[in-house]
């Protein structure tokens, strides 16, 4: 049954083509950041935000020169006359990139000589170039938002719409840095964002409107965007965009960050070589992620590694390895899960798995790896403190069908003798506003479970304003692994008391 009702469908602003024009956008920012109020939000100006800002205000007599640019170039781009199909324009190949670029320079360059003729406005060469890239942002970027991706502190990007003044839908662009949260002076329509939305969405065939009004896809390059359209949202779109952006790629950099102390990096380097099986837990935005890709890249360079992930995010820094990613379909039956990935991977013959965050009854495939000759199995899942990694990977395998029936003795147990340690981070908002990772715990799992609780230790706890040791000597199975890795008892006590 759909969702949207004949009245809602009323309210819905009429969605433009690719390239249409706006004329009651304005080019100028709409608001002023002052207004907002809170004192924790980061008012602050990045260096490319102003630039964008000096941008528009250099080209703010090429308002009506970009509307008729975009009418032009969209007339041109019809297969028709282009050759150039829709499917072929939502792949963005690198041909076709150079295709539509050669004829936006060419209609730029048409308008340049009518200018000069005095058929039109003068255009300059620095206005040709800032035509040129908002043309190129339009059809396989962001379009007017599309600078802020290319900020390296920008995490999310958080799109509201709101009734204006003349009861139409406005657009407020925030976004989540690491200095906090920051709204932005950017201007678009809301009928241009959700050209921008559907057209990545198309890649993967989908599509958000009003009888599909929720939305969860991959952008062209790589940030995970979700939409909620009306009659769900009101008055008419929200979109949240998260970046997947590696901050730190080697552990020193989480040390240089203050996520991990020099001791916890040892340490975790020497987990990492004696093959434990580790999960990395965390909230939202905790920097699992950053965290998971540090730990795989000390994997001795000769392993065949297989990551699994449902967005490419990790970069290894090993020659052997294989990035699988899920595909998701408007039909179950051609959707590629977590579950299908790990089954094929144990086929490739990998040294070790490495998967993104788990969310399905993957864990329990993980498990089974792990405890079948894979070790060294590296995992992320969403948990709320170290213990909740327990409870939360005992809940994602019970939505593996084999497991219904299952105790919940047997499946804690499962979990403690497949993984070995587990990595817990925190995001701290900071006083000023600005957000600190940084891990909090890390404890060891001895293999049992007494009194329907698996065994737990703690080796590093957040106490004293930083990550320290706790004074206790891993249980006897790590200390086995370590010693099979070539460590000695003096290597593992000179690891946690530096």
């Amino acid at each position: 049954m759909s969702l949207a009702t004949s009245d809602a469908q009323k309210t819905l602003p009429e969605p433009q083509s690719l390239l249409a024009v706006d004329p009651n956008v304005p080019d100028a920012a709409h608001f002023n950041p002052d207004d907002v109020g809170d004192h924790l939000l980061d008012h602050s100006t990045s260096p490319s935000g102003r630039q964008m800002v000096a941008d528009r205000e250099r080209a703010a007599h090429l308002t009506v020169v970009r509307g008729h640019l975009r009418q032009t170039v969209n007339d041109r781009l019809r297969p028709a006359i282009s050759g150039i199909s829709a499917a072929e324009l939502n792949e963005a190949s690198e041909a076709t990139r150079e295709k539509v670029a050669g004829i936006v320079r060419d209609t730029i360059a048409e308008m340049e000589r009518r200018g000069l003729s005095g058929h039109g406005p003068v255009i300059t060469r620095e206005s040709a170039e800032h035509l040129f890239g908002f043309m190129m942002d339009l059809l396989f970027g962001a379009g007017e938002l599309e600078y802020l991706f290319k900020e390296p502190d920008v995490e999310d990007i958080v799109i509201n719409t709101v009734r204006g003044r003349d009861g139409e839908p406005t657009v407020d662009v925030w976004t989540y840095r690491q200095t906090g949260k920051r709204r932005e002076a950017v201007s678009v329509s809301a009928a241009d964002v959700l050209e921008m939305v559907n057209r990545n969405a198309a890649r993967q065939g989908r599509k958000l409107d009003p009888m599909m009004p929720m939305l969860d896809a991959q952008m062209r390059n790589g940030s995970r965007v979700n939409a909620v359209l009306n009659p769900i949202a009101d008055p008419f779109l929200a979109v949240t965009i998260r970046i997947h952006r590696l901050i730190a790629r080697r552990v020193e950099d989480l040390v240089k960050l203050g996520t991990l102390t020099p001791a916890a990096a040892t340490w975790l380097d020497m987990c990492i070589k004696a093959r434990l099986a580790i999960v990395v837990g965390g909230g939202t935005s905790s920097g699992k992620t950053n965290l998971l890709n540090a730990l795989a890249r000390m994997i001795d360079p000769r392993e065949r590694i297989v990551v699994i992930e449902d967005t490419r995010e990790l970069d290894l820094a090993v020659d052997d390895k294989v990035y699988l990613s899920t595909a998701r379909s408007n039909d179950p039956s051609r959707a590629v899960t977590q579950r299908h990935l790990v089954a094929n991977a144990l086929r490739m013959r990998p040294d070790r798995l490495v998967l993104g965050e788990v969310r399905t009854g993957a864990a329990w495939d993980a498990i089974k790896a792990a405890t079948t000759g894979h070790d060294g199995t590296l995992l992320t899942v969403h948990a709320e403190d170290a213990s909740g990694v327990i409870n939360r990977l005992v809940r994602l395998s019970r939505e593996a069908e084999e497991t219904a029936h299952m105790p919940d003795q047997t499946m804690k147990e499962a979990v403690a003798t497949a993984f070995q340690l587990v990595v817990f981070l925190q995001r701290v908002t900071n006083p000023d506003g600005s957000y600190s990772r940084r891990v909090t715990e890390i404890v060891e799992f001895n293999g049992f479970v007494t009194d329907s609780m698996v065994n737990q230790r703690r080796l590093f706890a957040w106490q004293n304003g930083r990550l320290e040791w706790t004074r206790q000597l891993p249980h006897e199975r790590i200390l086995r692994r370590f010693h099979d890795a070539g460590y000695t008892t003096h290597d593992i006590e000179a690891a946690l008391s530096q």
